[in-house]
Order: structure tokens, then C-alpha cells, then sequence
């Protein structure tokens, strides 16, 4: 089977498609009836490597709407593809080929009352939306909770939305022993620095404010130095208002304990989990929450937002908290830092259940659903 995957997120976004793209290209690779074809719009080396990809390069001289709608399309069937894969919340506006769409999550509509996209871009987000629904033949989406709320909101058909999990980097996030964790990110916070984590993108979804102010409490209550670093780009990205920095920084004395340590590389982020005292993810939503992993694979325990996808991706292994309470925030953290029995429950059971996560199933389980958008053309 020859399958095209748009690829033109790569390079442009360093959070959950990327990292979601990246391992399923990888492991898609290693099946070995799998032909993939990946379009770019920029060159790239990256997957040479790989014996079953080949890489096509559609130059971007235009709009990206163009790109899809055109550019794409004319290659697609140059290439001979079976099945296109978008699998970055997007899709062709017409169903050239059979089409796959992963979609992540629906959180501009799940959280339109946070305004966490700005007006013009919630508009068309609900044309993309409304096109995927019309051009997909299946859509993945990477959490039963998620499926659940793609069914609700977009009234999707019957047996059309797919739940396939995000998998785990079992070959990068792991324990390395502390004082190797401090020297590696010597440049970020001190040896004797006990410290909270947050990893991800300043958003307003991600409520990172929220976390700044539970920390202020935490910080007077338990009487401790304990700092908060943030991990994470600062990227303004078109329609996506981002946190203000006067926001996270609220108060002068919150410099004394907060560190934005920006994008950090996978060794870093990896002894970042590994030093951290705590990973919190106070989002209002979040379609699969993959930091949650990384930090659970290195033994990190998690406190995370009262969910439906906070429980499954945790296993329930984790603290849950109000997110829109800071008080509850505080206290949860605290009860995560004062019970150090509890926190090494969830540090043993957390590496036990991220065993269920697998990009190797993932690749598997998406190669299925590609299978079974070519058998729907052939019914029709």
C-alpha cells in the first residue's frame, strides 16, 4: 500500500503533532507492506534513513491552503498514492484519494469560553472541521475521551472516529539517577534547587498562570525554597493568543521562583523530569497530554486536571486537582510533596502503565485504519 502523508507540519511546530508525526513515520517504516510517501514543503534529511519512506519535496511558494488544495493533490496522483494521511487536524477541501485525518483534539470548541483561539481563526476552525468531517473516510484521534467529544460536537457517523492512543518513547525517556539529572541542566536551576515541572506550550489552554500562582501558595505554606521551572517555546503562534509574560510574572517576586527554561532538547527535558520534584498539567482540555507520559516513563510523580482524559492517560496513577481552583492546585501539589509514600506509589505504578502506551501499536493500529479507508472506496 502506498500511503502519502502531509508532512508539512514537520520543522514548524515542536510539540504533540510533531512528536506524534515523527514516531508514526518512524514505525510505520518497519511494516513491511507500508510505502510511504511524505510530502514537505521544505527540504529535510531527517528520514533518509528510513528504507520504506520517500521523501517528496512540494515547494511552498504560496499559501498553505494552496499547498493542500492544489500542490498536493497534483503529486498525490502523480505518486499513485492508495490513502493521504493528514495527521495534523487538517484536510484537502476535495477527496482526491482515500483520506485519513487525525485529529487531536477539538479544543477551540471544547474551550471557546477560554478564548484560546481568537475569533477569525475559531470560524475556520469550524470550516476545517466541517471539511473533515465530509473528506475523511476515518478519523483518528488519539484518546477515548477525545473520540467521545469529536462524536458529540461534530455529530460525526457512526464507526468513523477511531481512538488510537499516543504511544511512549521507550527508547528516550527514562530514570537516570539525580545528580546526572542536576548536571545536565546545570544552566537552568541550581544543584540544591527542588523544583516543580511544567512542560508544554504557553497557551491559554494550558492554564500555566495557574500553576505560578499554586506555586506562590505552596511556597508559603510548606515554607520551603521550591521553584517552578516552565519548559516550554514561547512561540506566538497566528490566532493562538498566547499567556503574556506580564501574566506569568504577575508580581516581582515570582521572579525569585520561577524559571522559563524555553524550548529544551530531549536530553535536557529528560533530566529536567528526572531532577523535578513534581510534573503538573493544569489544562482546562487536552486530547492525550503526552508530556504526562514522558514524565510518568521517568519516574516523575504527576498531579494533573480533574478530566475524563487526565484519568486515562494516567491510569489514575496521578493527583487530580481543580483547575480552576489554585487553592486546589496548591494542595494537591503539597499533598504530592509532604506524603513521600504516595509519591512513590505513583513513581512504581507510573512506570508500570506507560508500558501500555506504544508508538509500535500506534504505527499498527494506523496502518488498520488506512486499510480499511481503501476497502470503503472499494464498496462504494
Amino acid at each position: 500500500m502506498r500511503i502519502g502523508i502531509a508532512g508539512n507540519i514537520l520543522n514548524k511546530n515542536r510539540r504533540g503533532f510533531e512528536i506524534y508525526l515523527r514516531h508514526l513515520i518512524t514505525h510505520l517504516n518497519c511494516i513491511p507492506d507500508c510505502k510511504i510517501v511524505l510530502y514537505l514543503d521544505r527540504p529535510s534529511d531527517d528520514f533518509n534513513h528510513l528504507e520504506n519512506v520517500s521523501v517528496r519535496l512540494v515547494t511552498n511558494n504560496v499559501k498553505t491552503f494552496v499547498w493542500r488544495n492544489i500542490f498536493l493533490p497534483y503529486h498525490a496522483f502523480k505518486d499513485k498514492i492508495d490513502v493521504m494521511h493528514f495527521p495534523d487536524n487538517n484536510t484537502w477541501f476535495i477527496q482526491w484519494k482515500p483520506t485519513v485525518v487525525t485529529l487531536h483534539d477539538i479544543a477551540p470548541i471544547i474551550c471557546k469560553t477560554h478564548r484560546i483561539t481568537t475569533g477569525w481563526m475559531l470560524f475556520i476552525i469550524r470550516i476545517i472541521y466541517f471539511f473533515i468531517k465530509r473528506t475523511a473516510r476515518k478519523i483518528i484521534t488519539v484518546s477515548r475521551s477525545s473520540k467521545m467529544d469529536i462524536e458529540r460536537y461534530l455529530a460525526t457517523p457512526a464507526g468513523k472516529v477511531v481512538a488510537i492512543h499516543n504511544g511512549w518513547d521507550d527508547k528516550g525517556f527514562h530514570v537516570i539517577p539525580k545528580d546526572e539529572a542536576y548536571r545536565k541542566i546545570s544552566s537552568i536551576v541550581d544543584p540544591n534547587d527542588q523544583f516543580i515541572l511544567f512542560v508544554g506550550g504557553i497557551d491559554r489552554r494550558k492554564n500555566v498562570t495557574a500553576i505560578v500562582q499554586a506555586v506562590d501558595i505552596v511556597r508559603k505554606r510548606w515554607k520551603k525554597d521550591i521553584k517552578l521551572v516552565i519548559s516550554g517555546e514561547y512561540k506566538k503562534i497566528k490566532g493562538i493568543p498566547y499567556t503574556l509574560r506580564s501574566e506569568i510574572f504577575y508580581d516581582p517576586s515570582v521572579r525569585e521562583y520561577v524559571k522559563l527554561a524555553g524550548y529544551t532538547d530531549k536530553e535536557t527535558l529528560i533530566a529536567l523530569y528526572n531532577a523535578a520534584s513534581l510534573f503538573v498539567l493544569p489544562s482546562f482540555y487536552e486530547g492525550f497530554g503526552i508530556p504526562v507520559i514522558e514524565a510518568m516513563s521517568c519516574a516523575t510523580p504527576v498531579v494533573v486536571s480533574e478530566s475524563l482524559w487526565g484519568h486515562e492517560v494516567t491510569g489514575d496513577n496521578a493527583l487530580f486537582f481543580d483547575p480552576y481552583d489554585v487553592v486546589d492546585i496548591a494542595e494537591k501539589m503539597l499533598v504530592a510533596l509532604r506524603n513521600t509514600k504516595l509519591s512513590e506509589k505513583f513513581r512504581k505504578k507510573g512506570l508500570l502503565h506507560v508500558k501500555n502506551f506504544s508508538w509500535h501499536n500506534t504505527a499498527h493500529k494506523t496502518y488498520e485504519v488506512y486499510k480499511q479507508a481503501v476497502r470503503n472506496k472499494a464498496k462504494q
